[in-house]
């Protein structure tokens, strides 16, 4: 016999143990805590976090080059190089890429280059837009998670304020 069984009694004991503890997580959750209210409000708030952290951080970009620096524009030129035609590992090389097709670091810029043309504005709002849609959904974990307004509201905060850097890209 295994130690589970043991120790719950055979099935059944582990079939009342489990049943015990989803009752136990559905009286500490409160029945229907997700009311039509709380979704909007939630909805409504998650909006306001992602546009306060898209006017903050959109209007901190700074510098020469609008608060682009080196890493970026390897990602920009290959991003251009797609919209010319080119592919990566066919046409130049790239030691990032990792298995992904296409690579969605380079796709990704490209699309958003190609909706708002072929320059740092169009990237500028693809970068910050994606740390806005972040802290928005961070927001909406916190408050699934703690179910408390305030501590939802402040992580959501602290995300925007800790300055997240705008050119790390994950391809």
């Amino acid at each position: 016999m295994g130690f589970l069984t043991k120790l719950f009694g055979g099935a059944d004991g582990i079939r009342e143990a489990v049943r015990d503890s989803y009752a136990r997580h559905v009286l500490l959750a409160g029945p229907g805590w997700w009311r039509l209210w709380r979704v909007s409000l939630a909805v409504l708030l998650a909006c306001l976090v992602g546009g306060t952290a898209f006017a903050y951080r959109f209007n901190t970009l700074g510098g020469s080059l609008g608060g682009f620096d080196n890493d970026h524009f390897l990602h920009l030129m290959r991003s251009d190089m797609l919209l010319q035609g080119e592919q990566p590992l066919r046409d130049f090389v790239d030691t990032e890429l990792k298995g992904a097709w296409p690579s969605l670091g380079y796709a990704v810029p490209a699309w958003a280059q190609e909706i708002g043309g072929r320059n740092l504005l169009s990237e500028a709002y693809l970068t910050v837009g994606a740390l806005a849609v972040a802290a928005a959904l961070v927001f909406l974990l916190a408050l699934e998670v703690s179910r408390r307004w305030p501590i939802a509201l402040l992580v959501a905060l602290l995300v925007i304020a800790s300055g997240p850097n705008p050119r790390v890209r994950l391809s």
